[in-house]
C-alpha cells in the first residue's frame, strides 16, 4: 500500500512464514508416519514368518521324515514286527494290556492280531493311521 507501506505487509509476511513452517512440519510428520507404517508392516510380517520358518517348519520336516520311515516299515512284515517292538517298549502298560493281558508273550508267539495291534498303536503315536 502506498501510504501505509511496510507496516501493513509486515504482519502478513510473518503469518505467511508461520504458515510455511506449519506446512513443513506437517510434511515432516507425514513422512515420519509413512516410514513408521512401513517399519511396522514389515515387523508384523517378519515375526510370524520367522516363527514359522525357524520354529514350526523344522519340527514339521522332522515329523515328515519319521512318518515316512514308519510308513515304509509298516509295509513289510519285519517292519510291522519292529513297530510292534517299539510299541512294547514305549507305550503305557494300560494300553498294552488292552491289546492282550500277556502282550509280550503274544508278540513272541508271532500272533498276527497282536503284532498288527501293536504296530497300529505305534503308528498312531507317530500321528499316522495304523493298519495294513
Amino acid at each position: 500500500m502506498p501510504l501505509v507501506g511496510d507496516e501493513l505487509t509486515g504482519p502478513f509476511t510473518k503469518a505467511a512464514d508461520a504458515a510455511r513452517a506449519v506446512a513443513e512440519a506437517g510434511r515432516d510428520q507425514q513422512d515420519l508416519v509413512g516410514q513408521l507404517a512401513w517399519a511396522l508392516s514389515i515387523a508384523v510380517l517378519v515375526f510370524p514368518l520367522g516363527l514359522v520358518l525357524f520354529g514350526w517348519l523344522p519340527l514339521r520336516l522332522r515329523w515328515m521324515r519319521r512318518a515316512a520311515s514308519a510308513k515304509a516299515l509298516a509295509a513289510g512284515p519285519a517292519g510291522r514286527d519292529l513297530l510292534a517292538l517299539r510299541a512294547l517298549t514305549s507305550q503305557p502298560l494300560r494300553r498294552l494290556t488292552r491289546i492282550d493281558p500277556d502282550v509280550a508273550q503274544a508278540w513272541r508267539r508271532g500272533d498276527d492280531a497282536t503284532v498288527d495291534a501293536l504296530a497300529a498303536l505305534e503308528l498312531r503315536r507317530l500321528g499316522l493311521r495304523g493298519g495294513r
